[in-house]
């Protein structure tokens, strides 16, 4: 999430300095933006659940949670697919998707997590798990350490995160009516 977060921060100040606005985000044509907010709603709750013992880790309740939470945001994505940078977006979420459901959470090297100081049990539970020689598709799991920002990061995190780029910047260079659209841009008063 740290990088993700990173990301988006500089996409914004990226888009500003090429005349880009945050407040034109809130009249760009997003559709069922409520689905990304309560996907992404729900994988928090899952991740406070676990710390604080209401839910397993890695149990099947908060495996069905976390596939719930993908479910929304990729639904979220195919309502908005006309975006630029959702084709990455989509990719990177299907690559975390994958390993997760494949391993009923993210897998997460520990050998990473220590790299950044941390020990084995500052591994972030419910939808992370540590990755073992039993992982799938260990080379889509949270391999890659972000010393800058303290985390470690998956292929799909890289992915979604290029996508993240032009998606920003659309949103905030374009007006409702024409961010995702293709053709012509109306003149004022057509429409």
């Amino acid at each position: 999430m740290p990088f993700v977060l990173a990301v988006l921060v500089i996409s914004v100040g990226l888009s500003y300095a090429r005349g880009g606005r945050l407040s034109r985000v809130a009249d760009a044509p997003l559709r069922a933006s409520w689905l990304l907010f309560v996907g992404v709603g729900i994988q928090v709750i899952v991740d406070i659940g676990v710390g604080r013992g209401v839910l397993p880790d890695a149990g099947l309740g908060g495996y069905l949670l976390l596939l719930l939470s993908q479910l929304l945001v990729l639904v979220w994505v195919a309502l908005n697919w006309t975006l630029p940078g959702m084709v990455l977006v989509l990719a990177g979420l299907l690559l975390n998707a994958l390993v997760m459901g494949a391993n009923g959470a993210m897998p997460v090297d520990i050998e990473a997590v220590r790299a950044l100081g941390f020990d084995d049990a500052e591994v972030p539970l419910g939808k992370h798990t540590v990755m073992t020689e039993d992982t799938l598709l260990p080379w889509l799991a949270d391999i890659w350490v972000l010393t800058p920002l303290r985390t470690v990061i998956s292929v799909g995190d890289v992915v979604l995160a290029v996508g993240l780029i032009p998606l920003m910047h659309a949103l905030m260079r374009e007006d409702g009516r024409t961010a995702g659209h293709h053709g012509e841009v109306p003149v004022d008063g057509e429409a």
